[in-house]
C-alpha cells in the first residue's frame, strides 16, 4: 500500500486555478493560513477525508502531498490528481518521498517483539489520538523505517503498520507515471530486505524453567516489550552471547510474516484494481 506520496512542481502554479478546479468539480476543500515557517496556506482537498494537502506560498503552488491509500486503485489517484492539475503538470512533476506500508491484523506488543530492523533506533514518541498509540522511528532520512499503532476507522481496537519511507536518491523512480512500473517485486524486496519479523517469540511458559532463568525470562520479556527484538539482541550481544543465552525462551510464533510478499501483494492489487468512483475512506 501507498500511504504518503509527495510531489514537486518546477514550475509554479497559480493557487487560484486550483481552487476553480476543486469548484468545476464539485470538491471540498478547507483552507488554513499559517505563518511559520515562512507566510502561506494549506489547502487541504476533501474526498471523504483528507486526500490531498497542497501547500502554497504568495498565492504560488510548487508542493502536494497526497495519500494514494485513500483511493481504490492508483487509476483512480491518477484520475483525481488530473481534475486539479494538467495533464502537463503532472507529467513534469516530481516524487520527492513515497511511503510504503504493511498493515497487519496482530497487536502491537507482538509484532514488535518480533521486530528487527537493520537501522539504529533514531527515536521514539506518541503519536496523539484519542487515546495514546505508540511508534517506534528507525534510521533517518533518505531511509527510514516506522513500526506504530493504528486505529480501525470503523471498529473499536487497533492494529500494526510497519511503514518504509523512501525519499531523494533511494526513490526507484522520480516520475509519477513511472511508479507503476519501477515499483517491482525486485524494488519492494530492496525496500524491505533488511526489515523482518522473527518467525519464533519468547514463550509465555517461564514456569517450566528454573527460578533463576524464570526471572531471566522475565527481564527478557519487559525488555522486548520496551525495545523490540533487534535492540534488544544489539543491547545484549554488547554484554553476553546473545542466541546462545536467550535460545531457550524462544518457540516458534504462530503467526508467520514474509513483509516483502505482503508488500508485493498489496501494491499489485492496488495497481491492478480496478477503478472505483469515489475515493476509499477505510483503506
Amino acid at each position: 500500500m501507498l500511504d504518503k506520496l509527495d510531489i514537486r512542481f518546477e514550475n509554479a502554479i497559480n493557487i487560484d486555478d486550483i481552487k476553480a478546479q476543486i469548484m468545476n468539480n464539485n470538491l471540498k476543500a478547507v483552507i488554513r493560513h499559517f505563518r511559520r515557517p515562512k507566510k502561506g496556506m494549506g489547502l487541504f482537498v476533501f474526498g471523504s477525508s483528507v486526500i490531498f494537502h497542497i501547500s502554497a506560498f504568495h498565492n504560488c503552488c510548487y508542493f502536494v502531498s497526497t495519500n494514494p491509500s485513500k483511493f481504490y486503485s492508483f487509476d483512480d489517484y491518477i484520475s483525481s490528481l488530473l481534475k486539479l492539475l494538467s495533464l502537463e503538470t503532472l507529467e513534469s512533476a516530481k516524487v520527492t518521498r513515497l511511503d510504503v506500508c504493511i498493515d497487519l491484523n496482530e497487536p502491537y506488543d507482538e509484532i514488535f517483539q518480533r521486530f528487527d530492523v537493520a537501522f539504529k533506533r533514531s527515536t521514539s514518541r506518541w503519536l496523539c489520538d484519542s487515546s495514546k498509540l505508540r511508534s517506534a522511528y528507525f534510521g533517518k532520512k533518505p531511509s527510514e523505517v516506522i513500526i506504530y499503532e493504528k486505529k480501525y476507522k470503523n471498529e473499536v481496537g487497533v492494529y500494526t503498520r510497519i511503514e518504509k519511507r523512501v525519499y531523494g536518491r533511494n526513490l526507484p523512480t522520480r516520475s509519477l507515471f513511472g511508479l507503476k512500473n519501477s515499483l517491482s517485486q525486485a524494488e519492494i524486496d530492496k525496500f524491505f530486505k533488511h526489515v523482518i519479523i522473527i518467525p519464533t517469540c519468547i514463550t509465555e511458559n517461564l514456569s517450566r524453567f528454573s527460578k533463576a532463568d524464570a526471572i531471566k525470562g522475565a527481564e527478557l520479556k519487559g525488555m522486548l516489550k520496551v525495545a523490540g527484538y533487534g535492540q534488544t539482541k544489539r543491547m545484549l550481544n554488547s554484554h553476553c552471547h546473545f542466541k546462545r543465552n536467550t535460545n531457550k525462551f524462544f518457540v516458534t510464533a504462530k503467526n508467520q510474516f514474509d513483509l516483502a510478499g505482503i508488500a508485493n501483494q498489496q501494491l499489485s492489487n492496488f495497481f491492478k484494481e480496478e477503478s472505483a468512483k469515489e475515493p476509499c475512506d477505510e483503506c
